[in-house]
């Protein structure tokens, strides 16, 4: 069930001359997401079906691993965990550290973020309005599915978020310990139709394929990457995705010296998908993952 569909990535406009690019991750009067100096285009891509690829798949390869995980903890819908907030939302988190900890054999995982997504025309009109990993207090709100292209964190962004959430001792011994940022990704209702994730072979990426980009975060500032395309990069994705197959996927590692850590992501429009499937409905739950060296 492979698919050709269209992607937007960074453009290949020279930003040289101009003035380092940036995102505002915060409350904004107008409820949008600020940017400055970033272009993106439309392109058409092949997305392979990785179901019947999944073994060649996994987190020291590519980079993301699709499991079989039935969670007894998520509520059966976005709106549930919107309206019980904490109290409904606590279990999943602990269900998910769990799992973490059992595809990594981790010594410790910290959940420091997550987010609900769904693709709707009011969650749009809120785009940029409800992500977490703030002390001083959390959204329930929805945010739409991520259309452009990225990397959740840059080289440098990850050993932000890792500063911010080790403890001192941990962040002093990151040359004796392995620390990664893990993504759990999962649908929420029923089976992913509508804005389904792509995911990019990270083997694939070249360094010259990723533009930083800095992110104003509520109380800190963070770094991220968007990805222009090339014809050599290869994308896939998990036909008909439902919530008892989360994807786990790596957006930063303490060893890596290079921005090739994290497979690049985003939504994409299925044109062979029904047309009256419900809008997407996920969440997704980062951690930092602590290991002993090997």
């Amino acid at each position: 069930m492979d698919r050709a569909s269209h992607m937007s990535f960074l453009t290949k406009a020279d930003l040289d001359n101009h003035e380092r690019t940036y995102e505002i991750w915060m409350p904004m009067n107008d409820g949008n997401l600020q940017t400055d100096l970033m272009f993106f285009e439309r392109q058409k891509i092949r997305i392979k079906d990785v179901s019947h690829l999944s073994p060649e798949f996994n987190l020291e390869t590519g980079g993301f691993e699709f499991v079989r995980h039935e969670t007894t903890k998520l509520a059966k819908t976005a709106s549930q965990i919107q309206a019980g907030g904490r109290e409904a939302l606590s279990p999943y988190l602990d269900e998910t550290i769990e799992l973490v900890k059992q595809q990594t054999q981790a010594e410790k995982v910290i959940c420091f973020d997550w987010r609900l997504r769904k693709n709707d025309d009011a969650t749009q009109r809120r785009a940029g309005n409800a992500v977490n990993g703030n002390p001083e207090g959390e959204s329930f709100e929805f945010i739409p599915p991520a259309k452009v292209v990225h990397q959740d964190e840059s080289l440098k962004g990850g050993l932000f978020v890792a500063k911010r959430y080790l403890t001192k001792d941990e962040f002093a011994s990151l040359s004796d310990i392995r620390v990664r940022i893990i993504n759990v990704w999962r649908p929420i209702v029923g089976t992913i139709e509508n804005a389904p994730l792509a995911l990019c072979d990270r083997r694939s990426v070249s360094p010259n394929d990723i533009e930083s980009c800095d992110k104003s975060l509520t109380g800190c500032v963070g770094e991220g990457n968007y990805l222009h395309c090339n014809r050599k990069q290869r994308w896939y994705w998990w036909p008909n995705q439902t919530r008892d197959r989360p994807v786990l996927f790596v957006t930063w590692d303490s060893l890596k010296d290079d921005e090739l850590a994290c497979p690049p992501h985003g939504s994409f429009y299925d044109y062979m998908a029904d047309p009256e499937a419900p809008p997407r409905e996920s969440i997704e739950v980062r951690a930092l993952v602590i290991n002993k060296k090997e």
